[in-house]
């Protein structure tokens, strides 16, 4: 079978009988090196059951969808004959959107080289089932490869070969054991890794939500929602998930929110949905620091408001370790930036509750040792304080150089602390019993580098005076040109 087509920044559909299919089946991808941007491939079997998940920008690429495994992304399982239902999506950061030219072969019953695809590894997470569902992915959430209490070292956003990363699942696993990390969110751009490799690091399935108008990582996925039914992919998927939200209980984080040309433009979104910002993405790539210093202050101004949104980073790396981006000094390295989760044993169930309530901080090469107190009772970041005094001491482990150290309160700098010789700084905290108040501390070089960033503590309510994205917007354009 052979199918010849073209798409551009919409969704197609088109149906193909396929019979007598055997146990595996070979598809191959030719997307035109002429093309202007990346091809999303779904094949959706007779009884509605996704089967393959693709991402191909250019040239050749190949997937194998057997009975009992696959490559990355495939949902194995039987291989009924019949109407099977060809899905294609174009994805382009361009303004005007050039037609993806491809091409798509599918061989069964031929003789198949595995050496010639990616293939799952030995952890497995759907299981073919009789519902007439996408997939549900049967990643046990609960399981706790760790029981201590602790804070453990994690990555929120990641790619691999499944998507436009370089690094396969095998390559990824043994640079995370290596380097040190607990866990990672593996965040592929509209697909959902459906198997991975065995590993003490916690590997866990996400979703980057990736359209035209911003990108919106979502956590605690049980299935792939059902964006194959939308009439306008890149304007209804976002509302299709967020609307999904409180029943599925996901964790929405919005990624590099004003990074263009992939900043968040859905103007509608309601605040009240999302549970974390990104104030720190992919530091290596040169224009990412102005990008990142300004998430920050668009995090102040939430806050400022009200809102109980935290701070999260990650590495969004798509790059081998020899590998570095034009005017880059660095690598771009799963878990730089690392985000630091307090949390009763390692668990993906464990990570999301952290997360949402805020436990949890953000760095580059250090790690820190937090104490915040009122004499009474010992708080992490991300938590309500009671009295009108506390103690904030940070601790700075493996500090390389000059560092300062600076408290920010209600959104600005009430003092700092230069850290030559010394590892740690204290403050004294005294509040005004304003209805609501906040602070925070952020740790920079000499230069004003960004090195760590804790999520506040805070006291009291606010009523909210932003309701919308699109509020606090005007309120950031404002701030920056007073």
């Amino acid at each position: 079978m052979v199918i010849r087509d073209s798409t551009t920044c919409g969704m197609k559909l088109r149906e193909i009988k396929l019979e007598n299919l055997g146990d595996e089946v070979s598809i191959e991808l030719k997307v035109n090196k002429n093309s202007g941007g990346f091809l999303f491939f779904f094949l959706v079997d007779p009884e509605g059951h996704l089967r393959v998940q693709h991402m191909v920008e250019k040239g050749v690429s190949k997937v194998l969808l057997g009975q009992k495994s696959g490559s990355i992304g495939t949902y194995p399982g039987p291989l009924p004959g019949g109407n099977w239902k060809v899905y294609t999506i174009g994805v382009s950061d361009k303004e005007e959107y050039s037609k993806i030219e491809y091409e798509v072969l599918i061989n069964s019953n031929t003789k198949i080289d595995p050496g010639d695809y990616t293939l799952l590894g030995e952890s497995i997470w759907v299981e073919y089932a009789s519902e007439k569902e996408l997939f549900t992915l049967t990643f046990d959430s609960d399981k706790k490869i760790s029981q201590e209490k602790r804070w453990y070292r994690g990555d929120l956003h990641t790619h691999t070969t499944l998507t436009d990363g370089h690094m396969k699942p095998k390559e990824v696993k043994d640079f995370c054991e290596k380097a040190g990390l607990d866990f990672i969110f593996l965040t592929e751009h509209n697909l959902i890794h459906t198997g991975f490799e065995d590993s003490r690091v916690l590997f866990i399935p996400a979703l980057e939500v990736t359209t035209i108008k911003g990108h919106l990582i979502v956590y605690g996925l049980k299935k792939l929602p059902n964006f194959l039914v939308l009439d306008d992919f890149h304007n209804d998927f976002v509302r299709f998930v967020l609307e999904k939200k409180q029943s599925e209980k996901y964790i929405i984080n919005i990624a590099h929110p004003v990074m263009k040309p992939w900043e968040w433009q859905f103007n509608d979104t309601a605040l009240s949905m999302i549970d974390l910002i990104e104030i720190c993405n992919c530091p290596t790539w040169p224009p990412a620091e102005e990008d990142n210093n300004n998430a920050i202050k668009l995090l102040d101004l939430l806050w400022n408001d009200g809102y109980r949104i935290y701070g999260v980073g990650g590495s969004d790396n798509h790059l081998k370790p020899d590998e570095k981006y034009p005017g880059a000094k660095k690598p771009s390295l799963y878990g730089d930036p690392s985000t630091w989760v307090y949390c009763n044993g390692l668990s993906e169930a464990e990570i999301l509750k952290s997360l949402k309530n805020g436990f949890c901080y953000v760095s580059r090469d250090v790690e820190l040792d937090i104490s915040i107190s009122d004499g009474i009772r010992n708080y992490l970041p991300g938590s309500r304080v009671e009295g009108s005094r506390i103690t904030y001491e940070v601790g700075i482990k493996n500090k390389r150089k000059p560092l300062v150290l600076s408290l920010i309160k209600n959104g600005k700098i009430v003092e700092t602390k230069s850290l030559y010789k010394e590892n740690k700084a204290s403050f004294i905290i005294e509040w005004e019993g304003k209805d609501f108040e906040w602070v925070r501390t952020e740790v920079r070089t000499i230069k004003g580098e960004f090195v760590a960033y804790i999520n506040p503590v805070f006291r009291g309510c606010k009523k909210h005076s932003y309701i919308k994205w699109g509020d606090l917007m005007e309120s950031y354009a404002e701030s920056k040109n007073p």
